[in-house]
């Protein structure tokens, strides 16, 4: 909301945190990436976000995240990763202890690679595509084979039960 954000670049222009804090609109390929790898912390304190691809892409870059418990990726994170409530005391919290120290900062970078990422390696999602298609067809499906074609397509080819 347009509203919001210049409300949000007002306060903190008041609190003069202007050369710290930058609101860089959509952001798409190389320079997205860059950000990712440069940054101290990804924070995602959402109310609601469906899945949270950005959070698996700082992950995979090595930018540690802090989420709030409604991204619905928050639900794989191990027990001790930032997934934060949405509510401001416990934000304040992180950002006054957590986020300032760099031995927790690379403890949870190593930690959230470790843990998050298998779930989301592209053999993983394709072997539970697969199980879902099998359960949705039953266990004579009628799909021959799946196979990874070139580029990292999946293609799904069916044929006579």
């Amino acid at each position: 909301e347009p509203a919001y954000l210049r409300h949000l670049q007002k306060r903190v222009l008041q609190l003069g945190l202007g050369d710290q804090i930058v609101f860089p609109g959509l952001v798409t390929g190389e320079k997205k990436r860059d950000l990712f790898r440069n940054a101290k912390w990804f924070l995602l304190p959402s109310n609601q976000e469906n899945f949270g691809i950005a959070v698996l892409e700082a992950v995979s870059l090595g930018c540690p995240v802090a989420i709030s418990d409604q991204v619905y990726l928050s639900d794989q994170f191990h027990k001790g990763s930032e997934v934060l409530p949405v509510v401001a005391a416990d934000w304040v919290k992180f950002l006054r202890e957590r986020m300032t120290d760099e031995a927790w900062r690379q403890k949870i970078i190593a930690r959230d690679r470790e843990e998050l990422l298998p779930q989301f390696s592209f053999d993983r999602v394709v072997q539970a595509w697969v199980e879902t298609m099998e359960n949705a067809f039953g266990q004579h499906s009628t799909a021959e084979k799946v196979e990874i074609a070139t580029g990292g397509s999946l293609s799904w080819k069916t044929g006579e039960a």
